[in-house]
């Protein structure tokens, strides 16, 4: 199946209109209790209707240091594919591609045809989806009124700070120390109804701006690692600042860092 052919459900549970794909989906799960002598098992399911708009709208990405290697790099990305750069390497030319993202290069199977042979198609056949060169990009244009020296310790997690909504907006207005730009950022995205991805594994995502985001609908994701190992060869400050004991513990709580500073060498 190419990319072009369209993808359609036959379903009673689906409805098409020129505007929205209704999709009534029941959920399936099944609540375990435990008695003394055995497990009880009981199914049960949730009845959710699912509207999809059929029209992609415009959608921009405010990347918070747009200098930084994550924000660089997927600029990089977006515009080496929507105007198809090429570059050589050592191995010969290099086309542009999205390999590695999983709406734009893994499949899905749909099921099998009339000779038995499974179906496959790309993730972004499903369902109306934004194509990642047609995004817009930019970047804030100031800085959060008490930005830390990055010589200083990151925020942790305080209770009566981070712990609520209310806490963590009382906090803010105080100028406390321990809110870090990134949660500021988080709470701005919120407060405007924009969707906010935290690019680093430090403590932003803090229950304070899960319940923000809970009572505004919106959606907030951040990285989670088991582990980091970084040796920052390149001799910038990132790995110099987070060297120190007390700077990375905001990224210590659940997860191992390990840090290593290398020192420029003019390479």
């Amino acid at each position: 199946m190419d990319t072009n052919t369209s993808l359609v459900v036959s379903s009673p549970n689906i409805k098409y209109t020129d505007e929205y794909i209704y999709s009534d989906y029941k959920y399936q799960e099944s609540l375990v209790t435990r008695t003394e002598s055995q497990l009880v098992v009981k199914p049960y399911h949730s009845s959710l209707q699912i509207r999809t708009s059929r029209k992609v709208g415009k959608i921009g990405v405010m990347l918070v240091g747009w200098g930084g290697n994550n924000g660089s790099t997927f600029t990089a990305a977006v515009l080496a594919n929507r105007h198809q750069l090429s570059w050589n390497t050592k191995n010969g030319r290099q086309d542009p591609n999205w390999f590695g993202s999983i709406t734009q290069a893994s499949t899905v199977k749909l099921g099998i045809n009339e000779k038995g042979e499974d179906v496959f198609v790309g993730m972004s056949q499903l369902l109306p989806m934004v194509d990642p060169d047609d995004l817009v990009h930019g970047t804030g244009q100031g800085r959060p009124r008490h930005e830390p020296d990055h010589r200083h310790p990151l925020p942790a997690v305080i209770a009566g700070v981070h712990d609520t909504s209310d806490n963590i907006e009382k906090a803010l207005r105080a100028n406390h120390s321990e809110i870090s730009p990134s949660t500021i950022f988080a709470l701005a995205a919120i407060d405007e109804g924009c969707c906010y991805i935290n690019g680093s594994p430090q403590n932003t995502i803090v229950s304070g701006v899960i319940e923000r985001a809970e009572q505004r609908g919106v959606f907030v994701a951040g990285l989670k690692p088991v582990s980091i190992v970084s040796y920052n060869h390149l001799g910038n400050n990132d790995g110099k600042n987070l060297s120190a004991p007390k700077q990375f513990r905001s990224k210590e709580p659940d997860h191992v860092v390990v840090i290593k500073y290398v020192p420029y060498v003019g390479e």
